[in-house]
Order: structure tokens, then C-alpha cells, then sequence
């Protein structure tokens, strides 16, 4: 209805968009950052506990975190209850949730504790919606008027069934490593891990053969999948995949690259390329992050990022979601910008034109400052 039904909408139009769901209450993905905000807040305030948390190992702060009887362990508790089951790649059942291996995000949370600085707010003058639609025609502004509230309680409710989707497949998950370790207690497998490389039926073959030749398919299926994880695909794919080659970009200081926008707001800022959650434990306050894709595993990080830019993703994506929720400044469906750009390169990111462009200049002033 806003492009007069252009089949592929510009920039503004995107923008417009954003704003008509944007300030939505109750998204669950935007809870994992604020509800991790008041706990790195509330052990800031103990200076005994917050010298703890940085200072110990991972095992011991989490120690200190679970034995803790007051408000602290309390939040950690609540935390957990209700975020446990998420983790980045959360999809793949082969990954450790929170709850599984809480070290996970006590990395992040550290940093949080460390820094003392908690996610942007939304801005103050956020752009009302009302006086937007107002310069549309009257039909238009009508029928947009009757869908936003559809829209935006829509947007809430995609997160609240993304969260228990993944509840259920954490569950699945769960049977599966039960599964294993009764396996390598018969002495089929080797290590918990190797369920996730054999299929369904193939699990059913080795319980019922019991043949020792499964775990060698188990190892060789393992060494394998790092190189996997490499290979690029179309987003669109008709029939037997196909890994797409992929190719050298060039990105001269006059080009610009161009996505959807999907948060509002410009930020200048150095480069920060994430491909694994080792990566984006390196993210500095203040860094633009480059992914192919978030998902909730990644929330706790939108703490430390100025801008955001992602080679898959739409409107109603993770990323989008929550970086407008936090007034941080996001472009998503960038196709290759993970190539073109480096890690340390300085640009201008704009979430209301959807473009990014590259700077000369090498340091410049923190962007949050």
C-alpha cells in the first residue's frame, strides 16, 4: 500500500515502514538485552560481587553467580528461566544453549559489568507516525491506519513464537543428548557430539547393529562440517543445492554499498566482521557489526555495537527488532558486505536510507560518546 505496489520498494518506503513498528512493547528478543542490562546494573552497584566477576574465572563467576541468595542471583535465576534456551545458531541442535553452558554469556556479561555502560535507549524524539502518514493520500493513510495495529502487536507475537518454538526444540535437543550419553555409556559412540552427525535412521541402525564402523562415519562427518560451514548459498534455491562461488568485491572509497533500512538513525564507526561467536566476543564498544544474520544469541551484544548491517534479514528480522528497540542504527539484506568490508575499515552507516559508505579517515571519536 505505501509503494503503490512497486515490486521492489526504495528506501524511504522502508524507512516509513520502520517507523510504523518501531516503540513496540513486550518483544521478547528485546528482553534478553534489558533483562541482562539489570543484572550486569545490579552487581555494578556491588562492588565487592563486580570485582569478583571480572576479576575470577568463568567457572568461579558463575559459581558466585548461582550460590548468590539475593536480588543478583535472583535476576541470574530469572534470566535463565526465561532466556536459557537461546544461543547463537539456536536452530542447530547441535549447538549449547545458555542453560547448557552458561559461560557463553558470561563472556558478554563481563564486558557489560566491565564497561559499565548499558544498551542506547531509544532516542527521545523518536519520528511520530501520525504526522508521517498525514502526508500520504487520504485512502492510503486510511487503510495503513486500520493495519498498523494488526502490525505492530504482530511483531511482538513473531518473537513470543520464535521463543517457544525454540523452547520445544531445546527440549528435542536435550532427549538427544540423553540418548548420546547412554550410547557412549554402551560404548557405541565416543563422545556425546557424535549424535548430531548421524541421521535419524542411521541413530535407529546403530542401536539395532551395534557396529563400532558408525563412529568413524561420525568422525569423518565432523571433520568435514568447518568446511561446510564455509560454503555460501542463494538465498532462493529450486532443487539440489548448489554452493555458490564466491567472488573477489572491490569497494573503492566513492562507492557506496546499499540495503534495506531497517532502524533509523546514521553512525560513523570502525568495522567489526562476526562469523562465530568467538569473533563477536573481540566486539569493542562502539564497533558497527557485520554478520551474515542474527539471532537472539547474539542480543546481548547490541550493548557494546554502534550500527548494524547484516547480509540476510528483513523488517521483521532479529536484528531489526531489536536494534530498533534500542535506537541503534541498522541495515539488513547487504549482500556480500562480510567480503567487501574488513574488520578495522571506518564507515558511515544510515539506517534511514539503507546505504553504507566508507570513510578516509582511520580514528575517530568514540561514537557514543
Amino acid at each position: 500500500v505505501l509503494t503503490g505496489n512497486k515490486r521492489n520498494p526504495e528506501a524511504e518506503d522502508h524507512s516509513l515502514a520502520t517507523v510504523l513498528v518501531s516503540d513496540i512493547q513486550n518483544v521478547e528478543s528485546a528482553d534478553a538485552v534489558s533483562s541482562l542490562d539489570l543484572l550486569a546494573n545490579l552487581i555494578n552497584k556491588d562492588s565487592v560481587l563486580r570485582k569478583a566477576i571480572i576479576s575470577e574465572s568463568n567457572e568461579n563467576a558463575l559459581k558466585i553467580l548461582n550460590e548468590d541468595q539475593g536480588e543478583i542471583g535472583q535476576c541470574f535465576l530469572r534470566f535463565m528461566d526465561r532466556h536459557g534456551h537461546r544461543c547463537v545458531k539456536e536452530s542447530e541442535l547441535r549447538e549449547k544453549t545458555w542453560s547448557d553452558d552458561p559461560v557463553k554469556l558470561l563472556g558478554i556479561l563481563r564486558e557489560k559489568v566491565r564497561l559499565n555502560v548499558l544498551s542506547k535507549v531509544k532516542p527521545e524524539r523518536a519520528p511520530d507516525s501520525s504526522n508521517i502518514l498525514q502526508k500520504l493520500p487520504l485512502v492510503k493513510r486510511v487503510i495503513i491506519n486500520s493495519m498498523v495495529g494488526s502490525a505492530r502487536k504482530g511483531v511482538a507475537r513473531r518473537e513470543n513464537t520464535k521463543s517457544s518454538s525454540i523452547r520445544i526444540l531445546h527440549r528435542i535437543r536435550c532427549a538427544y543428548r540423553h540418548l548420546a550419553d547412554l550410547l557412549v555409556r554402551q560404548e557405541l559412540l565416543d563422545d556425546e557430539d557424535q549424535i548430531f552427525f548421524l541421521t535419524h535412521d542411521e541413530i535407529g541402525m546403530l542401536i539395532s547393529d551395534r557396529s563400532p564402523s558408525w563412529k568413524s562415519v561420525c568422525n569423518a562427518r565432523r571433520q568435514q562440517q568447518p568446511l561446510l560451514e564455509e560454503l555460501v548459498f542463494d538465498d532462493v534455491i529450486y532443487g539440489i543445492p548448489e554452493p555458490r562461488e564466491t567472488q573477489e568485491n572491490h569497494f573503492n572509497d566513492q562507492d557506496a554499498l546499499q540495503g534495506i533500512p531497517v532502524s533509523r538513525g546514521s553512525v560513523t564507526g570502525p568495522v567489526r566482521i562476526v562469523n562465530s561467536l568467538e569473533e563477536a566476543n573481540q566486539l569493542q564498544k562502539g564497533e558497527i557489526m557485520i554478520a551474515s544474520f542474527t539471532d537472539v544469541g547474539w542480543s546481548p551484544y547490541f550493548t557494546l555495537i554502534s550500527g548494524l548491517v547484516t547480509e540476510i534479514g528483513s523488517p521483521l528480522s532479529h536484528g531489526a527488532v531489536v536494534a530498533r528497540e534500542y535506537g541503534i542504527p541498522a541495515v539488513v539484506s547487504v549482500k556480500g558486505a562480510r567480503q567487501i568490508l574488513k574488520t578495522g575499515d571506518i564507515i558511515t552507516l544510515n539506517g534511514d536510507k539503507g546505504s553504507i559508505e566508507k570513510c578516509s579517515a582511520k580514528i575517530i571519536s568514540d561514537p557514543l560518546s
